[in-house]
Parts: structure tokens; sequence; C-alpha cells
């Protein structure tokens, strides 16, 4: 193969010609082709850790301010939830999925706790 690319490159030198060979563009493009095959997983699985992680954060912050107003009422507050978002206090929460659920509780001590469930096998529950 490195023969026959050789030849064509001095065929091509020879009639005053400058440029790439098909053969040239063909393995260019099969090892640009590869180098996509193997990034596109990476990259999948990259934005699924984003998606989770933004829901960690998110059901955080919410148990923050739900902790912030037991401090002061010593009530576990509720909230409204729709599709994927969060409303409590007039701050919305969005999360990655519509399927998520929110729910609050109290753990042994009647200390409020906030559990995260995005739908499939993530959960996150804080306070416990």
């Amino acid at each position: 193969m490195k023969n026959m690319i050789v030849a064509q490159k001095e065929q091509l030198k020879k009639r005053g010609v400058k440029g790439f060979t098909l053969m040239e563009m063909l393995i260019v493009v099969a090892i640009i082709a590869i180098l996509v095959a193997i990034a596109i997983p990476i990259f999948s699985g990259q934005l699924d850790n984003a998606k989770y992680s933004a829901d960690e954060a998110n059901g955080r912050s919410l148990y923050a301010a739900v902790t912030a107003d037991y401090m002061t009422t010593n009530t576990v507050p509720t909230w409204t939830q729709t599709d994927k978002k969060v409303t409590y206090n007039g701050t919305t929460y969005e999360f990655s999925d519509k399927n998520t659920s929110v729910t609050s509780g109290t753990n042994d001590n009647g200390a409020p706790t906030v559990t995260v469930n995005d739908g499939t096998d993530h959960t996150y529950t804080f306070g416990d």
C-alpha cells in the first residue's frame, strides 16, 4: 500500500500536480471516523455525570433552604413540584429529568431531610 501511494505521488510530481491522493484522503477520513467513534460514548457518559452532579447540587441547595426555614419555624416545610422544577420560597430548583421526585421528611432526630430520586438508580438524601 505504501509503495502504491509513493508511486502515485511520483506520477503526480512528474505532471506538476500538487495535492493529496485519493488514498491519502481516505486514510485521513478513516482515522477521523475512528476517533469520533471512540469520543462519542465518552462524551455521552460525561453529560450524564454532569446531570447527576447538577441534580445533587440542586438537592443540596434545596436542603440548605429547608434547614434554614426549619431553624426558624421548627416545622418541615413543603414545596410545589411541576415536571422537573421544584419551587420553594420563591426559588426554583430545576432537575435534569421530568421523572425526578423530590420529597421532604425528617430523620431520627426530627430534623428535615430532602430526598432527590431522578427516576433511575440515582437517589440523593440530604440530612440523614
